[in-house]
Formats: C-alpha cells, sequence, structure tokens
C-alpha cells in the first residue's frame, strides 16, 4: 500500500525511501535475495537525487553483502558510501558508514583497522554533539578491545559510554553497556560482579521490552552459572 501511494505522488525521493524501507523488511526477515533487490532498485532511483541520498541505498546494498558472506564486496561498497558522503561533507551519513566499515573489518579480524574506524566515528559525533552516536562508537570500540583480549581498557570504555548513557537516559545502551561490563567481570573471574550487573542489565531489558537485550542478558546469565558449575541455574536460564 506505500509502495502504492509513493508511486502515484510520483516522488524519486519518496519511492527511494519505500523501497529502501521494504528492503529493510526483507533483510529483517532473512529474505537476502529480495532484500538486495529492493535496495538496488532504491539506489538507481537515488542516483540522480545526489550523493547523500545514493550513499545510503548503498550502505543498505552493503549490509546486505555482509549478510551474505560477501564481506569484501560489501566494504568496497561501503567505500564508495564514504567517498560520496565525504565530498558531500555529510557528516551524519560518514559516522553511520565509518560503523558499517568498521564492522566489515571486524569480520576480516582487522582489529586495528576496525578500531581508526570507530575512533573517526567517535571524533565526527562529538564534533557534531550527537552524543547517542558517540555513545554507540565508545561501546563498539570497547568490544574490540575485548576481542583483543584488552580487558582494562574495555572495561574503561564501557564504564564510559555507561556514564554517558546514563546521562541521556538511553536505558537501552545502558543495559547493552551493563552487559559489557558484566563479560568484562567474569574474564576478570569477579563472579559475583558480573552477576548483578548481568541482573541489572536484564531488568532494564525487561522494563523496556527490548527483546535481543533480553536474550543476550539471560545467556550470559546462563554463562556465568555453567562457569560456576550451576548447571540447574543455567538450564533454568537458558
Amino acid at each position: 500500500k506505500e509502495q502504492s501511494v509513493a508511486e502515484r505522488l510520483g516522488s524519486p525521493l519518496e519511492l527511494a525511501r519505500v523501497h529502501q524501507g521494504i528492503g529493510d523488511v526483507h533483510l529483517a526477515q532473512a529474505r537476502t535475495e529480495e532484500a538486495l533487490a529492493a535496495f538496488e532498485k532504491s539506489a538507481r532511483l537515488a542516483e540522480p537525487l545526489g550523493p547523500v541520498a545514493l550513499s545510503s541505498a548503498l550502505a543498505a546494498i552493503g549490509r546486505v553483502q555482509l549478510r551474505q558472506g560477501q564481506t569484501q564486496e560489501g566494504l568496497r561498497t561501503f567505500e564508495r558510501a564514504m567517498k560520496l558522503v565525504e565530498d558531500s561533507g555529510h557528516e551524519v551519513g560518514q559516522v553511520t558508514i565509518a560503523g558499517l566499515i568498521s564492522g566489515a573489518y571486524i569480520r576480516q579480524r582487522r582489529y586495528e583497522e576496525a578500531l581508526a574506524g570507530y575512533e573517526r566515528r567517535l571524533r565526527l559525533a562529538e564534533r557534531g554533539g550527537d552524543d547517542v552516536r558517540a555513545t554507540w562508537a565508545i561501546a563498539a570500540m570497547s568490544r574490540v578491545y575485548l576481542r583483543q583480549g584488552r580487558v582494562s581498557e574495555a572495561q574503561a570504555g564501557f564504564q564510559r559510554g555507561l556514564a554517558l548513557a546514563e546521562r541521556l537516559g538511553d536505558e537501552l545502551s545502558q543495559a547493552g553497556l551493563l552487559q559489557a561490563l558484566g563479560d568484562v567481570a567474569r574474564r576478570q573471574n569477579r563472579d559475583a560482579d558480573a552477576l548483578v550487573l548481568y541482573q541489572k542489565s536484564a531488568a532494564i531489558a525487561g522494563r523496556l521490552g527490548a527483546e535481543p537485550a533480553i536474550g543476550l542478558a539471560v545467556f550470559s546469565l546462563g554463562a556465568l552459572h555453567v562457569k560456576q558449575g550451576r548447571l540447574s541455574d543455567a538450564e533454568t536460564e537458558l
């Protein structure tokens, strides 16, 4: 229905947005070929509209390519999108695409390059006064530190991100950062601290009805119980 309304209006921008929305629905349902077709149509419509509109469609195409396991192809698509937003001076787009590029690097275990991208994302977000995206960048950097075994740096980053999320009142980010700090505590064998952090994360996620965050917190609680040999508690959580 939304697509037919946009077609009657005849606005290329609206049509591009509609096809991108259709692609998002397909991608959420793991229908990657249908998602790719919708995003490619969005890109064709967006191309005459300027670099920002086209970069958004390209970023969507890159996300599908990653889901399909075409990491290098996705990276090239993201880099093409980044050039468009750089040339146009669109910093919000640069923040978003820098994060996508770093995510592709993580898939290739190119952690230092991923960190450089997240650091760039953080600088751009801070310069634009975008504290929400700054929080995301800090959390992403910290997760890379954790992958590299740089646990103390990860802990400091997650704590910094949590303080910022609390100041913003961003409870969903708080839930994710508390869960991440629980992972740090578990690695440091501070199991009592990890339990409290996971429980706080689960409580916030439950209050928000955020199912992915709930699932992650519950899984982490189960993993902690397994580590402690409390198999019956783990079965209850998992």
